[in-house]
């Protein structure tokens, strides 16, 4: 083989070689990036949720679409860049999941342990398996299914008071 011959052919393989090297990189930090995006949704959504309930004494908005706003930068946060889900100006986007879905109506928080209660999660465990939560106090954590339906089940007396207070008085 001639010496330019050989140069071509070590520059293509070099080149080769990068290029599978930046798709499996690519491919295998994608997951971490849409965690991570994630996580910036669910906070940007609990920096609302938590001036809106200062300015309301601990209460929740009735629902996440009451917070979202008409269109814009807002709506953005509430599509989980993992699901794939585009942003639909005509329709609001249902990534998410929250206990103000759950109870049909706005929740009192007063005199909860917020670090207990789940706010806002991922519908789908998207995220390997997982889903972000929000919780009460801010924190955001990434639940296996077991620890995702255990926190579910500790806003369940809350969310069948809700229901059963709805039922007794009209809106």
């Amino acid at each position: 083989m001639e010496p330019r011959n050989k140069k071509i052919a070590v520059t293509i393989a070099v080149v080769g070689a990068v290029a599978v090297i930046w798709i499996l990189y690519w491919t295998l930090t994608s997951g971490a990036r849409y965690g991570l995006e994630c996580s910036s949704n669910l906070k940007a959504i609990g920096g609302v949720l938590t001036a809106r309930g200062a300015r309301k004494k601990l209460q929740t908005p009735p629902s996440l679409e009451s917070i979202a706003g008409p269109r814009g930068a807002r709506r953005r946060c509430f599509v989980c860049p993992a699901t794939g889900s585009k942003l639909d100006p005509g329709v609001f986007p249902r990534d998410y999941d929250s206990l103000m879905e759950r109870a049909g109506r706005s929740v009192s928080l007063s005199g909860l342990d917020g670090s207990q209660i789940p706010l806002v999660w991922d519908r789908e465990p998207v995220h390997d398996g997982k889903r972000n939560v929000l919780f009460a106090d801010g924190g955001i954590q990434t639940l296996g299914k077991e620890k995702f339906e255990a926190a579910l089940r500790r806003i369940e007396p809350l969310v069948a008071r809700k229901r059963r207070d709805a039922r007794r008085k009209p809106r």
